[in-house]
């Protein structure tokens, strides 16, 4: 088969952040991974990502020097599982990622952008690969990396690759703080104490679904209802030794301390960190926390959950309607 055509010289694909509302952690499999159990919600926070069709091969450009542009970066790798399930070399690509995701706070970013990837190069050069096998590809790049086919609110299991929307949800108002440390995912699972990684009983699991009850019926006053949120937030990975003897101990309490403290109704870790998310009943009470608690090791980003239109919408960017993958 001769290579593909692009159809365009230029691609811009938006691409958004996400939390977890609740993350929990059920057993270690035989593979040596994790199988959990996790609700997720796609926040308005975005990475972009630029195709330009020139050169010879996929090379990655980023504004943050931070960031790798290698095979490391996921980008790049899914880039070459695409690459290795068509058989072929895809035509040159230069490809700048733009990043407004803080990275390594447990928001998903690489992911995110992994999952971009491949829709655009799967539009670009006009592929025809469906969402079943692009949600292949990608559940051998990153564990929640799926998830950002499908966007909006979503329940994911195995090992976060088996992906369920669910119903659109009202609008959280969100403060994100992000501290000026990361937190490995792997490390973070690897300081699991047993308690977490087989918990006696499943309480978290019913706090979990009652989340979900709670944002697919929506809440039952103009805000958040406090006494409905209590409690519906867990994520068993604040509990890993990591948290403890690698960083500030007690830094992610204090983060949820804080943000209850400038009146979050509900707050937790999103994935395995570092970042902390607090619930806020209204933008406005969102905005004016973000204001005071940010500083010197700390940001505070005033944000909100996104519906999975508007992630389709952005996830389409300057192209045709292509972009967003069939099946």
């Amino acid at each position: 088969m001769a290579d593909p055509t692009p159809t365009a010289r230029q691609l811009v694909i938006r691409t958004p952040a996400k939390v977890n509302l609740g993350l929990r952690v059920l057993s270690r499999r035989a593979d040596g991974y994790h199988a959990v159990r996790t609700l997720l919600a796609g926040v308005d926070l975005w990475d972009t990502l630029t195709f330009e069709p020139r050169g010879d091969g996929l090379r990655l450009e980023c504004d943050t020097p931070s960031i790798p542009t290698d095979q490391t970066n996921l980008v790049l790798r899914a880039a070459s599982r695409l690459e290795e399930r068509l058989g072929r070399r895809l035509p040159g690509t230069a490809i700048r990622l733009q990043k407004g995701i803080p990275a390594g706070r447990g928001l998903g970013g690489g992911s995110s952008d992994a999952a971009a990837a491949l829709v655009g190069l799967n539009c670009l050069f006009r592929l025809g690969l469906g969402r079943h096998e692009l949600h292949g590809l990608l559940s051998e790049v990153g564990m929640d990396a799926p998830y950002f086919l499908y966007g909006g609110l979503a329940l994911a299991t195995g090992r976060g690759e088996q992906v369920f929307p669910l119903a659109d949800s009202p609008e959280l108002p969100l403060v994100l703080l992000v501290p000026d440390f990361g937190i490995s995912t792997p490390d973070a699972y690897r300081g699991l104490p047993p308690p977490a990684a087989a918990p006696a009983g499943d309480h978290g699991s019913e706090r979990t679904r009652s989340l979900v009850r709670f944002l697919e019926s929506g809440p039952t006053g103009p805000q958040p209802s406090r006494k409905l949120l209590a409690g519906c937030f867990p994520n068993d990975l604040e509990r890993s030794t990591v948290l403890q003897t690698t960083r500030p101990p007690e830094a992610i309490s204090r983060m949820r301390s804080t943000l209850k403290a400038a009146g979050a109704v509900e707050t937790a870790m999103s994935g395995s960190g570092s970042a902390v998310f607090g619930v806020f009943p209204d933008r406005e009470r969102a905005t004016h926390a973000a204001s005071r608690l940010s500083g010197a090791n700390l940001r505070a980003i005033a944000t909100r959950t996104i519906t999975r239109s508007e992630h389709r919408a952005a996830l389409l960017g300057t192209g045709p309607d292509g972009a967003w993958p069939r099946g």
